[in-house]
């Protein structure tokens, strides 16, 4: 990581704890515990965020490497390829002739990777990637991930004060809303749908743009 990304990530912390009421710090690596906890919460926060909207900088579209389908999945699944290694969530596998199909991701023979399972030859997929280039992130989406980072580090920090962590969870929640609308303006909402962790917090539909 660059010194700007450096800075800009060790910036989105400082927002979190500055929304907790807690201290500043310089560096990652510093003997308080303000800097341990978002030293340890960070990654965790970023996968999180980048998970909870379909960010238009975070889009992948690639063509998969085949591999072998594993033994048990041959008399449901013609072809395996690579999950690639960045890929936080799958959305779509595509043919050559963009058609959606049937896709299954599981774990591979080696136990360590894991492939997705489909009927076509030559398939693409169309998925978020993690990104940790601080650089290619926008204001809105540094801001949620400040939020997110803000509602886990609340509970270490804050410890007794559960009306609090609560209240950095809402204020995520408000944080993902906004951006995504933001976010949408950059390209056409192709469909909408529930976004489950937030209709069922607060009993109202959400909608996942950018497709």
């Amino acid at each position: 990581m660059g010194d700007d990304d450096m800075a800009s990530k060790i910036a989105i912390c400082n927002m979190a704890l500055g929304w907790l009421g807690a201290p500043p710090i310089a560096s990652l690596t510093e003997n308080r515990p303000e800097a341990r906890y978002a030293d340890q919460y960070y990654d965790l926060a970023l996968e999180q965020c980048l998970r909870d909207h379909r960010w238009n900088f975070a889009q992948r579209r690639v063509r998969l490497a085949e591999v072998d389908v594993p033994d048990g999945y041959g008399a449901v699944y013609e072809n395996a390829y690579a999950l690639p290694v960045d890929c936080l969530m799958a959305h779509t596998v595509l043919d050559t002739g963009a058609n959606e199909m049937e896709f299954e991701i599981a774990l591979a023979p080696d136990g360590a990777s894991k492939i997705i399972l489909t009927h076509t030859v030559d398939a693409f997929l169309s998925y978020t990637a993690r990104v940790d280039s601080t650089e290619l992130f926008d204001p809105n989406f540094s801001r949620a991930l400040a939020r997110r980072l803000a509602a886990d580090l609340a509970v270490p920090i804050l410890k007794n004060n559960p009306q609090k962590v609560e209240e950095a969870e809402t204020l995520y929640m408000n944080a993902i809303r906004a951006a995504q609308l933001a976010d949408a303006k950059e390209g056409k909402p192709e469909e909408v749908e529930d976004t489950p962790w937030i209709t069922a917090r607060t009993g109202v539909v959400g909608v996942i743009y950018g497709r």
